[in-house]
C-alpha cells in the first residue's frame, strides 16, 4: 500500500537515463472531427513499452468523446519532471515500469485526494493488482487486453466523474467539520463562562461555612449555607446537561440510514486521506474480515467520524509511521478501530479529550493543538448511531480508538 496502503514496491534503483529516446508530446487534435472545448484533456501517459504505448495512443486517437493532448513519459523520473511544471487533467499509468510499479508515484500525487486522477493500465487481469491500484489511489483500472477507443472513453469519463464527486465530498465534509468545530468552541466558551461564577459562589459558600463553624453560629445559618452549596452544585450539573442537550440537537443534520459495507467505508476514508498521509510519508494497513460487515448507518456522517479519527492519528504520529485500521463484526455490532504509534495520552488527557465541556482552559488548549474537538465530533456521530467510542492510549506508545455501533437501527 502507498499513502493509504502499504506496498512492497519502490522506485529505488531506477536510472532516469536508461532510455535514450526523448519524451514525446503528441497533439491529437488534427486526427479528429470537432468536439466541444469542454472535452479537451491534457493527459500524462506513463508507459515504458513502445508497442503498448503505440496501441494505447491509437485508441486515444479514435476517441469519440475527447480531444486529447498526450504527454508521454517512459519512466517515473520523466513523469516527475513533467508533473513539476505542467498541469494535467488525467494520468494513464502503467502498473509495471521496468523493475518497479507505478504505484510509487501515486503516493507522491496524494492518491485519490491528489490533484490528478489516475487510470492504472496493466497487462495482467489480476484482481489483487486491481485492488492494490484502487487502494493506492487509482480511480480507474483497465487491462491492456481490453484497450480500445470505447473502453478508454468509458474509463476516462468514469474516472473524471469519480474524481469530481470525491473532491466535492471531501470539500463538503471539511466545511461541515469546520462548522461543527465552531459550534463546539462556542459551547465550550459558554460552559467556561458559566463555570466561573458558579465556582465563585461555591467558594464563597465554603468560606462562609468555615466561618460559621469557627464562630459557632446557629444550626439554621449552617443549614442555609449547606443549601447554597448543594444547589450551586445542582445548578452546575443542570446547566451542563442543558448545554449537552443543546449540542446534541444542533451538532449534526438529520441522519439518513442506509446499508453500508464498513470495509468499503474505511477504504473510502483512506482514499480521501491519501494526500495528508502522503505529505507525512505515512502508510496505512487495512485489516478486513473475509465476509463483509454491513451496517445501517448514515454513510456521510460516519465517514466524517472516520476522517476525524484518522486525521488525528496522522497528526500525532511520526513521519513514516504506520496506522492500522480494522473492521470486524462483534455479535450484533460493528466495530472499526484505528491504531497509531503516536505520542499517546495519559488517562487524564484521554478522559478530557472526550469531555472538553466544563473546562474552558483545557478546551482551548486542545483546540490550539488540533486535537480533542475532532474526536468529540466523532464521538457524537457514533452516539447518534446508538453506539460508543472506546479510547486506549499510553504516552509514547500510541492510541487505539474503537467506534462501536449496532448493525441495525
Amino acid at each position: 500500500m502507498q499513502a493509504a496502503c502499504k506496498s512492497r514496491s519502490s522506485d529505488k534503483g531506477v536510472d532516469s537515463n536508461q532510455y535514450d529516446p526523448p519524451p514525446v508530446v503528441v497533439n491529437l487534435d488534427d486526427h479528429r472531427g470537432s468536439k466541444p472545448d469542454s472535452n479537451r484533456l491534457s493527459v500524462l501517459f506513463v508507459e515504458d513499452d513502445e508497442v503498448d504505448a503505440e496501441l494505447v495512443d491509437m485508441a486515444l486517437r479514435k476517441s469519440a468523446v475527447f480531444d486529447i493532448v498526450v504527454t508521454k513519459a517512459r519512466n517515473i523520473a520523466e513523469a516527475r519532471t513533467y508533473l513539476s511544471d505542467r498541469r494535467f487533467d488525467l494520468m494513464l499509468l502503467d502498473y509495471w515500469l521496468g523493475p518497479v510499479t507505478g504505484l510509487s508515484i501515486l503516493e507522491e500525487l496524494g492518491g485519490r485526494r491528489g490533484r490528478i486522477p489516475v487510470v492504472l493500465l496493466t497487462g495482467y487481469s489480476n484482481q489483487d493488482i486491481q485492488q492494490l491500484g484502487h487502494r493506492a489511489g487509482a480511480f480507474g483500472f483497465l487491462s491492456k487486453d481490453d484497450v480500445s477507443a470505447n473502453t478508454l472513453d468509458a474509463v476516462i469519463r468514469s474516472t473524471l466523474s469519480s474524481h469530481e464527486a470525491e473532491s466535492e465530498l471531501y470539500a463538503t465534509l471539511t466545511e461541515r467539520d469546520r462548522a461543527l468545530r465552531t459550534k463546539l468552541e462556542m459551547f465550550g466558551r459558554l460552559s467556561g463562562r458559566i463555570d466561573q461564577p458558579l465556582q465563585q459562589i461555591a467558594d464563597a459558600a465554603a468560606l462562609v461555612s468555615e466561618l460559621a463553624n469557627a464562630e459557632g453560629l446557629n444550626a439554621r445559618f449552617a443549614d442555609n449555607v449547606q443549601i447554597i452549596q448543594s444547589n450551586t452544585k445542582l445548578v452546575h450539573e443542570l446547566v451542563h446537561e442543558l448545554i449537552r442537550q443543546a449540542q446534541a440537537g444542533q451538532y449534526l443534520p438529520d441522519l439518513t440510514f442506509t446499508s453500508v459495507d464498513i470495509g468499503e467505508l474505511i477504504g473510502k476514508a483512506l482514499r480521501l486521506m491519501g494526500a495528508q498521509l502522503a505529505d507525512r510519508g505515512q502508510s496505512a494497513e487495512l485489516h478486513l474480515p473475509d465476509r463483509p460487515v454491513v451496517a445501517r448507518i448514515d454513510q456521510t456522517a460516519m465517514l466524517q467520524a472516520l476522517l476525524n479519527v484518522l486525521s488525528n492519528a496522522s497528526k500525532f504520529s511520526a513521519r513514516g509511521a504506520t496506522i492500522e485500521l480494522r473492521a470486524v463484526q462483534e455479535g450484533d455490532s460493528a466495530m472499526m478501530s484505528i491504531s497509531d504509534e503516536g505520542i499517546g495520552m495519559n488517562k487524564t488527557q484521554a478522559k478530557t479529550v472526550l469531555e472538553p465541556l466544563g473546562n474552558d482552559r483545557l478546551l482551548q488548549t486542545f483546540a490550539q493543538e488540533g486535537t480533542g474537538l475532532g474526536l468529540l465530533i466523532a464521538l457524537s456521530i457514533v452516539e447518534r448511531h446508538g453506539g460508543r467510542m472506546e479510547l486506549d492510549s499510553e504516552p509514547g506508545l500510541g492510541t487505539e480508538i474503537k467506534l462501536i455501533f449496532p448493525l441495525v437501527r
